[in-house]
């Protein structure tokens, strides 16, 4: 009986040190794959947030950047529609007496051709901040009380591409 004993503790030994033994193979296993999607998922983010940092460092580069081509930027731009046209005018002045915002002028002004001859051409209005722009912007709805310039509508400039995308839509 002894005998069964020992042989029984043996073959219960030699079991729990064989399933240890698996335990610890497929632990490895186990880690050896979760370390290598690990290291794998973090290449990936670490890439992921090069490309990010890129474009932001491209973003602030380009926003640092001196605009010496204000002339090309529309977002300093308005456009104004239905702005009576005469013979002799100068569009600068026009622009300036019609917009009546104190400390606020106008850099250029450009009156576009009309496709329509009974209706006066678009005038294209740049300024030299975004902040005279802002204050044209919010005193625009101002000009339905003036007799003369109830009928004139101030807008945002567009893009040639916002333009067309506003044709399509308007056509559908």
């Amino acid at each position: 009986m002894e005998w069964s004993n020992k042989i029984s503790s043996m073959i219960a030994q030699i079991r729990d040190k064989r399933v240890t033994q698996e335990i610890n193979k497929i632990r490895n296993d186990v880690d050896t794959k979760t370390d290598n999607l690990k290291r794998g998922i973090q290449a990936e983010v670490r890439a992921d947030v090069d490309v990010l940092n890129d474009r932001i460092n491209e973003v602030v580069n380009a926003q640092s950047l001196p605009r010496n081509n204000s002339d090309h930027d529309i977002s300093l731009n308005v456009f104004i529609r239905e702005l009576p046209e005469s013979a002799s005018e100068n569009i600068m002045n026009k622009v300036n007496d019609g917009l009546k915002v104190s400390g606020v002028e106008c850099a250029r002004a450009e009156r576009k051709e009309s496709r329509d001859s009974g209706k006066p051409g678009l005038v294209v209005v740049g300024f030299r901040s975004h902040n005279d722009k802002r204050k044209v912007m919010e005193k625009k709805s101002d000009l339905r009380d003036s007799q003369q310039y109830e009928g004139v509508f101030i807008n945002h400039d567009k893009s040639l591409q916002e333009r067309q995308m506003a044709d399509n839509f308007r056509t559908i």
